[in-house]
């Protein structure tokens, strides 16, 4: 067999190139280099029939409203921003308002449009010109026209009151009318019978319930009746305070919540931004 010439060389590197064998043709080049894996990201998912979709990992902002610094609160949301967050759930109440006024301020700071938020914040007045008034307040402390969710605080009590005339939902009715508010709920941090008769008595958009390895029984009856309405339900206390470190850790936490069947989204609370990271890592794929 005669010897390659140049020509011959260049003509066979030429049509190996063209067919995508030329690594195969000339092995001592090596293997092709590795692409860089993938970021992971926060998986998403559709909150009930608000047609909104969502990532799967929210923040409560109660904790942050009772940091003593401004500044150490409302970065811990900007870590948040950045790593996917975009539900956040406040409350008038949460440390005298604080809650409020930081997360708005992070919002304000971050260059994020406000449209790419659910913010979601409560009304613990059950009057109508109370929870109106107290509406005011806190879009002024959000720096926000709207919120995407506003929700009746803490039922623990029988609700039918609650849908008399002069109330509550009459005042969150109004405020949806006027732009103020996209979507109404309730919240409770116990009781599923009184939880159950609320959403038999009006078609609320979403729900916020404690639930987590230890405390399940919201799952027993209320979430099946739940999910047939197609509520948008989000999980608070998913680490029962703390209580459940260190035998478990957030990410088992995090996903024993989020496999539950009608979950939505868990909503953490956080006050560092190492609980962030921590939280994220927990829920990212």
């Amino acid at each position: 067999m005669r010897a390659l010439s140049r020509r011959d060389f260049c003509a066979l590197t030429a049509g190996a190139v063209c067919s995508g064998n030329l690594l195969g043709q000339i092995p001592h080049l090596g293997a092709p280099p590795q692409l860089p894996q993938r970021t992971p990201v926060l998986p998403k998912i559709e909150l009930g029939r608000t047609g909104v979709s969502l990532p799967r990992l929210g923040m409560g902002c109660g904790a942050i409203g009772n940091l003593e610094d401004d500044r150490e609160a409302v970065e811990i949301v900007l870590k948040a921003i950045s790593l996917g967050v975009r539900y956040f759930d406040t409350s008038p109440g949460y440390g005298d308002g604080r809650s409020e006024r930081r997360l708005g301020a992070a919002i304000a700071e971050c260059g994020i449009d406000r449209s790419k938020f659910f913010i979601a914040t409560k009304a613990d007045r059950k009057d109508r010109a109370g929870a109106l008034e107290q509406l005011d307040v806190s879009l002024r402390r959000l720096q926000m026209d709207y919120v995407d969710a506003w929700q009746v605080h803490s039922l623990t009590f029988d609700p039918e009151p609650l849908f008399q005339p002069g109330t509550v939902i009459e005042a969150m009715e109004r405020a949806r009318e006027a732009g103020r508010v996209h979507f109404l709920g309730i919240t409770s941090h116990e009781m599923p019978p009184n939880m159950i008769k609320a959403i038999e008595l009006y078609p609320f958009d979403l729900v916020l319930i404690g639930l987590n390895l230890v405390h399940t029984e919201y799952m027993e009856t209320f979430v099946p009746r739940a999910m047939q309405k197609d509520i948008g339900i989000v999980v608070m206390k998913p680490y029962n305070h703390g209580h459940l470190f260190p035998e478990h850790t957030a990410a088992e936490l995090l996903q024993f919540v989020l496999r539950q069947p009608g979950v939505h989204i868990v909503v953490p609370g956080l006050d560092a931004k190492w609980q962030v990271d921590q939280a994220f890592l927990g829920v990212a794929e």
